[in-house]
């Protein structure tokens, strides 16, 4: 009796292992999926830029559309103050969302008087839930000044319920401008 409750608590062990690893595939199929779509858009669709970042394990693409050489990089605790224009990767050429007071009133339904336009001000390193897991991916890698267009998987995405136009888990592509880093001193 004593081996059959063994061979239980074993046979128990082993199957708990295999649902934690089936619960984990859907992650890694889905941004191998999200990643291949990437690819497959970027190829069909060239743009210009300047240079390019490619992180294939995590499935993130950024590209500069203009430089700026400044050299100034963000740190962590730093204030960003940047612009953006946010769009669902499946439909590209519709805007979800901007910082820009022209993209809004050219894009009606995004302009209200009610909402302020204008950059961003947030502290590297603190977005969690605030903004796109991939802005704490994309702003190590850009300088102050810089345009970028980053493609960010699903996984990177809005998870944020509070933006309805953006859903959850979708593919983005955001255009950043980074205007100004302040540093920890600059910003307290």
């Amino acid at each position: 009796m004593k081996n059959l409750c063994l061979g239980f608590l074993l046979l128990m062990i082993l199957f708990s292992g295999c649902e934690t690893e089936n619960n984990q595939a859907p992650l890694d199929i889905e941004l191998q999926r999200d990643i291949q779509r990437i690819n497959n858009y970027i190829r069909n669709n060239p743009f210009p830029f300047e240079k390019e970042y490619n992180n294939p394990t995590l499935g993130v693409r950024v590209f500069w559309t203009e430089v700026a050489g400044s050299g100034k990089k963000p740190n962590f605790g730093d204030t960003l103050i940047f612009d953006y224009v946010a769009r669902r990767f499946d439909e590209p050429d519709w805007v979800l969302d901007t910082s820009k007071k022209s993209v809004a009133e050219y894009w009606s339904f995004l302009f209200s008087d009610k909402h302020v336009f204008g950059p961003v001000e947030y502290i590297f390193g603190s977005s969690l839930g605030k903004l796109a897991d991939g802005f704490e991916i994309v702003f190590p890698i850009i300088e102050e000044g810089d345009k970028v267009t980053a493609f960010f998987p699903s996984r990177y995405g809005n998870k944020n319920p509070a933006y309805p136009r953006i859903p959850g888990n979708s593919l983005l592509i955001f255009d950043l401008e980074l205007l100004e880093i302040k540093g920890k001193a600059e910003s307290d």
